[in-house]
């Protein structure tokens, strides 16, 4: 296995067959470099094609369900985007036999354009603060959907604004007086042949937004909407036409987020693969410049190669936890499923929340590494656009955090408890003497001892549990002077944040790690062994640096020249790495439309290409001028 089968197999996994129909024979579904030239309406004609062939590549092709949700991974634009990877999954999740049967084959052979309609306007991805209502008639078995106020209005759905026909939606649902939890319910939106909008159903675009201009993203009302009893996904909660419930599971509602966790885990993957097109842009367009820095250039490539290959590791990792998370839903063992739910959803709140945050930086750092009038015919601007709502929408990065902060807290009391973490936390329980018995952690003396991949992992480990434990116990003191929400939100807030984001560097590389040794055992070719070792011991290294007040402060980290030691290593890792960087880009192939790569494009079709897009800029300009001026007579 050469370097580029170690980056195929890891980048693509399963899905490799479907990214080679798509670069032999769809090639539609790849990126277009100039798409940011098109006009919003352009844009989702764009789409519409897109999503037309993808079916097309589907019917012919004979893909299965499982491809079927790797086609988010193509790049495929907007609507069927959705429909892959987190309508269609959560149908096919959350329906009983029979309703699988019925529906599922029209989803997955394109007779639907699905939406996955949970976010409210007021209240975000808080499934349990949601306030659409479903209520069961009993006369006519149907169920009632209602949205209560304006600020419960289904909001920022993609697929949702224009392209959908149909939606699975969450809401608070009562039968027979009875109030039973947040359940998911199927129904259409628009009509298959006129598309306007059902009877009851308020639908239509947000309009613009920064960045996500591939994205019909929707808001949507319900008014006395009626949907037939039957139209409740339910494989765990099941009634029959008189709302007598037959199979209730207190937990079925996590199982419906399990579609959204689809999603952020391919967000993770977007994030990786915005980094690769970046760097990869970057450094095709400066390897040939004359007045440049190369030891700089180099530097800068083989540290964000070394970025790009352990998170593309640490892909691996989540793609096989919710692997195994459908595998144990799929044989119904249900008490495995909500454990490995509960770890799906930390990891891919984790890396979502520090994967936006990074791209939103390098998306910053690569438009610096060309000059302006290059930014214009490029797609860098709007991908940079396109990065900065990530920190916010499918869960804002903070609450994101805040929430592994609290399990790891809760790790902290199991082990006091004398209980075994179970999950992704696991590796912690070697820790429970030293909690119990206050016994300090062995100091690591970084002048001296040997800095290797094992080693490095453990210090990260080391270091971020401290960190914890001193976080905890501290939180555990504020909670003595004062209420939860005052010790959580007002006095630890940030120290809180930045525990999860520790952990986090620690659980990456140990992630990495993992998927690494796996390619050791199938006897990966040596010379793409010591170039994938390498790149993991730098962006190791670099963890560690990051790290390293804080493993000082800590007493976990010694030696009077230590930190001098560390920039050494680092600095000859780089070394053995830049004579490498031809080998490295040739195995990270993609194809140059995918990176935005308009070198050598006619000026001419550039200037054409643009014309659109500036006509649609001049009038909202003109538009906001002329408000400004209706404004300042005020």
């Amino acid at each position: 296995m050469d370097l580029r089968e170690v980056f195929a197999t890891m980048f693509l996994g399963d899905f490799r067959p479907v990214r080679n129909m798509i670069t032999s024979e769809y090639r539609l579904l790849l990126a277009d470099p100039l798409k940011h030239f098109m006009t919003l309406k352009d844009t989702f004609k764009y789409n519409a094609k897109v999503y037309i062939q993808s079916e097309e590549m589907i019917k012919e092709k004979n893909i299965s369900p499982e491809f079927f949700y790797g086609l988010a991974t193509g790049d495929a634009a907007g609507g069927f985007n959705i429909t892959s990877c987190l309508f269609y999954p959560t149908l096919y999740m959350l329906c009983n036999d029979k309703q699988r049967e019925r529906w599922c084959k029209d989803a997955f052979e394109g007779r639907m354009v699905g939406a996955y309609a949970q976010t409210e306007l007021r209240h975000g991805s808080d499934v349990q603060s949601l306030q659409t209502t479903a209520t069961f008639d009993p006369e006519t078995s149907t169920f009632v959907i209602n949205t209560p106020t304006l600020f419960d209005s289904k909001f920022w759905p993609g697929a949702l604004g224009i392209l959908c026909t149909h939606l699975v939606t969450q809401a608070r649902t009562y039968i027979n007086g009875k109030y039973c939890g947040i359940q998911t319910f199927f129904l259409q939106v628009r009509d298959l042949k006129t598309y306007k909008p059902i009877e009851g159903i308020e639908v239509g675009d947000i309009g613009e937004k920064l960045g996500f201009r591939t994205t019909d993203n929707g808001y949507l009302r319900f008014n006395n909407v009626r949907v037939p009893w039957d139209h409740l996904l339910m494989r765990f909660f099941e009634i029959d036409e008189k709302g007598n419930i037959l199979t209730e599971d207190a937990q079925s509602a996590r199982f419906g987020y399990g579609g959204m966790l689809n999603l952020r885990n391919q967000i993770v993957r977007y994030f990786v693969l915005h980094y690769l097109y970046s760097t990869m842009w970057s450094y095709d367009l400066q390897k040939t410049q004359e007045n440049i820095d190369k030891n700089r250039f180099l530097t800068r490539f083989v540290n964000r190669c070394a970025y790009i290959l352990t998170h593309t590791f640490l892909y691996d990792r989540l793609r096989d936890l919710h692997k195994r998370f459908m595998n144990t839903l799929a044989v119904n063992d249900i008490g495995a499923a909500k454990v490995l739910l509960a770890d799906l959803h930390l990891m891919t709140a984790g890396f979502k929340a520090i994967g936006s945050w990074e791209s939103v930086a390098m998306s910053r750092e690569i438009m610096s590494e060309t000059g302006q009038g290059g930014l214009y015919v490029t797609e860098r601007p709007t991908s940079y656009t396109t990065m900065i709502p990530t920190s916010t929408y499918e869960g804002d990065n903070s609450v994101l955090l805040q929430q592994l902060s609290r399990a790891l807290i809760r790790y902290v009391e199991l082990l006091m408890k004398g209980k075994e973490i179970k999950g992704v936390g696991e590796a912690f329980n070697v820790y429970a003497k030293n909690i119990q018995e206050r016994i300090e952690l062995p100091v690591f003396d970084l002048e001296k001892e040997p800095l290797t991949l094992d080693s490095i992992e453990k210090l990260l480990r080391d270091i971020s549990f401290k960190n914890i434990a001193a976080t905890a116990e501290k939180f555990v003191s504020a909670m003595g002077e004062s209420d939860l929400n005052t010790a959580w939100n007002e006095k630890m807030q940030s120290e809180l944040i930045y525990m999860s984001r520790v952990y986090l560097s620690y659980q990456a590389f140990q992630y990495a790690l993992t998927t690494y040794r796996t390619l050791i055992e199938k006897n990966t070719e040596k010379s793409a062994n010591a170039i994938v070792s390498n790149l993991l011991l730098l962006q190791g290294l670099v963890k560690v640096k990051e790290v390293y007040n804080l493993g000082v402060l800590s007493g976990l980290l010694v030696g009077s020249r230590g930190y001098e030691r560390l920039m050494e290593e680092i600095k000859r890792t780089e070394d053995a790495l830049k004579p490498q960087a031809e080998v490295i880009r040739g195995a990270i192939y993609v194809e140059p439309q995918e990176i935005g790569w308009t070198q050598g494009l006619d000026a001419k079709i550039l200037e054409e290409r643009g014309k659109p897009v500036r006509s649609e800029t001049e009038k909202i300009e003109k538009d906001f001028s002329m408000q400004f001026l209706k404004m300042s007579k005020l």
